[in-house]
């Protein structure tokens, strides 16, 4: 089984969970800066093999329609993401990219998406 708390105000919410059993844990502190500008960190914990990551996360509102992520992980890896509305709002197009910048000088993508939302038709 698993167990999972949340508390959470106007401006920020904190969540604590587990996972597999209990063998890991991961949490969430996220804070609304403005109406535009969220920062957050995020981690994980797993008992087996003594895995630790932690994860700092922002997300930026361009404007009403399009909004940015973006994310550094202590694992080595930076993702960068964007989603934007179209005319009718339950259509949605996003495109991520994943860089893994562990292992020398080589800074590239590693992993790139498109992404379609289609909503609820």
């Amino acid at each position: 089984y698993d167990a999972g708390i949340r508390y959470e105000q106007d401006d920020f919410n904190f969540n604590l969970q587990t996972l597999k059993s209990g063998q890991s844990i991961s949490f969430g502190y996220y804070h609304q800066i403005n109406n535009v500008n969220q920062i957050g960190v995020r981690g994980s914990y797993a008992r087996d093999g003594d895995s630790r990551n932690l994860d700092f996360v922002t997300q930026y509102e361009l404007d009403s329609n399009t909004t940015t992520k973006a994310a550094v992980s202590t694992s080595g890896v930076a993702q960068v993401a964007i989603e934007h509305s179209l005319s009718d709002p339950r259509l949605k197009v996003n495109a991520a990219s994943s860089f893994n910048f562990k292992g020398g000088a080589k800074f590239a993508a590693d992993k790139f998406g498109l992404g379609f939302t289609f909503g609820d038709y």
